[in-house]
């Protein structure tokens, strides 16, 4: 009996890594085909675009001497400190490789992750709160998924020493999500994920001033007319 529990919990286990191993995958793809399926796709692109943007942004100041060598030498990004390939920390769960996707030789990015989970939840979560029509379903998945994926790595010992690599990933995509989740509304909001038109929220609006023209006739002939 024991075994057998024992059992279901590292198959639960294993599903967890798998979830929180592929995090990034999953939550932009995820977003990227519910604008599809929704036939947003302008919004669905434009999140995409801006999410590859901010993961150039994060890495190159996470790497920032590969990248200039990158650009001098032509040479691939790889670990920050020593140039060579990187060693990447194992999953001691045993059902998945790497921390970090096994792109360990482009740098440290077993933190991408929360990035990518916390830019994702304030891209979508800002325009909810102007317009104040939360949806709290979808702001609790992400919470949810953020401390499922940092329970999982910290299980791993994916973090060990990266304290301050942690909270600066989160509060990175914080920041930048929310930045730009507020300029897309405020300049493009056709392009934001959540508007107006497409929540629930009731909206009221006042229509233009209508105008009248009346005329008078007598024996089929116009006598008199007014407008308003």
């Amino acid at each position: 009996m024991n075994t057998q529990i024992k059992e279901e919990v590292q198959k639960i286990n294993g599903v967890l890594e798998k979830l929180s191993l592929y995090s990034p995958l999953i939550v932009v793809t995820g977003v990227f085909m519910s604008a599809v399926f929704s036939s947003n796709l302008s919004k669905g692109l434009t999140y995409l675009m801006i999410t590859i943007m901010a993961v150039l942004l994060r890495h190159t100041a996470m790497n920032p001497y590969n990248f200039v060598k990158s650009l001098t030498e032509g040479t691939v990004l790889t670990g920050p400190q020593t140039g060579g390939r990187k060693k990447t920390r194992n999953m001691t769960g045993g059902a998945v490789g790497d921390c970090d996707m096994g792109i360990g030789k482009y740098g440290d990015d077993s933190t991408l992750g929360l990035f990518i989970l916390s830019f994702t939840m304030l891209y979508i979560c800002t325009p909810m709160f102007i317009i104040n029509s939360i949806n709290w379903y979808i702001l609790v998945l992400f919470i949810f998924y953020i401390v499922a994926d940092y329970y999982v790595k910290m299980y791993n010992e994916c973090y060990a020493g990266k304290a301050v690599t942690i909270f600066a990933n989160v509060l990175a995509g914080v920041t930048i999500g929310t930045i730009t989740s507020l300029l897309i509304y405020t300049y493009q909001n056709d392009w934001s994920m959540i508007n107006v038109t497409s929540s629930g929220k009731q909206v009221c609006s006042v229509t233009a001033e209508q105008t009248f023209k009346c005329g008078v006739y007598k024996n089929g002939e116009l006598i008199a007319s007014t407008g308003k």
